[in-house]
């Protein structure tokens, strides 16, 4: 009695997801695991989309995609956040600003620096 394979492998994602990356990091995919009930594990012909950029805050996607020998394809996705975690810096002003009373004045421009 033959019966066909109609279930498509299933997709482990290994690591965190979804999960993140600091601005400027470079991102290390820790990969999945990829099995089906005919195939068994899979380890060649999985398809990755990386679409993340690290250079640009948002929400990304990696995409797994794997057919088995019967043709069934399986899809999983990833999410991976681009942060920044690191606060401008403001400086090129006093704590504090004496002042006569009576007379013009003009506030010092602040520098403000930013690592993103």
């Amino acid at each position: 009695n033959v019966t066909n394979d109609v279930t498509g492998p299933q997709i482990q994602i290994v690591g965190n997801n979804p999960d993140q990356l600091h601005v400027f990091d470079t991102y290390f995919d820790s990969g999945v695991i990829v099995t089906d009930i005919v195939d068994g594990i899979i380890t060649t012909g999985i398809n990755v989309i990386d679409s993340i950029n690290n250079q640009v805050l948002g929400t990304y996607s990696i995409t797994y995609e794997v057919t088995d020998a019967a043709g069934n394809t399986s899809r999983a996705v990833r999410l991976v956040t681009v942060f920044d975690s690191i606060a401008p810096v403001i400086s090129g002003l006093n704590a504090s600003i004496e002042h006569p009373v009576g007379t013009s004045f003009v506030l010092p421009t602040p520098i403000i620096t930013d690592n993103y």
